[in-house]
Order: C-alpha cells, then sequence, then structure tokens
C-alpha cells in the first residue's frame, strides 16, 4: 500500500501524539521479542521431548498467539490526522465519565 504523503499533514500536536504513540509500539514490540525467544525454546523443546506422537504441539500454538499480540500492536500501523483526532476524542470521553 502506497501512502500519499501531500495530503497526510499533521500539525505539530498530532504529530507528536504519533510520535509518541509509534514510541510505545516500539517498545511493545521489543518486549513481545524479547519474551518470544525463551517461550519459543520452551515450547520447541517441549515438543521435541514429547515426539510427534505424543507433541501437546506447543510451538505453533506459541506462534500463533504471538501472532495475534503483533498484529494488535500493529506497529507500523500508518495513522492519519484523522485517526488521531477520533482515537483523542474517545480518550477524553473516557476521562470526562
Amino acid at each position: 500500500m502506497k501512502y500519499d504523503l501531500n495530503h497526510t499533514k499533521f500539525t505539530r500536536k498530532q504529530l507528536a501524539q504519533y510520535i509518541i504513540i509509534f514510541l510505545i509500539k516500539s517498545g511493545a514490540e521489543a518486549i513481545l521479542d524479547v519474551l518470544v525467544m525463551p517461550v519459543a525454546l520452551g515450547a520447541g523443546l517441549l515438543d521435541l521431548l514429547a515426539g510427534p506422537k505424543h507433541s501437546w504441539d506447543l510451538f505453533h500454538r506459541m506462534m500463533i498467539g504471538f501472532k495475534h499480540v503483533d498484529e494488535w500492536i500493529d506497529q507500523f500501523g500508518m495513522l492519519t490526522p484523522g485517526d488521531l483526532e477520533t482515537s483523542s476524542a474517545r480518550w477524553i470521553s473516557k476521562i470526562k465519565k
């Protein structure tokens, strides 16, 4: 997907929000990467030791689970200024309740 950056102009406040959101998502991805390695090793070793007939298929379940988390984080999901306004309005409405 190609983005037309000429039609996506951010105000300074929106750009600051976009940068903060991206940094938070990058941090979440880093934490996820640190967690994936030992969990993958453990799940893979347990599946190897159990053998194909007795395997719990932990490794594939782990991959599917982390894939869902990765999709939820959506680190490089491109936001538009309209998305930021909608998100801000949602958070503000929750805070004012």
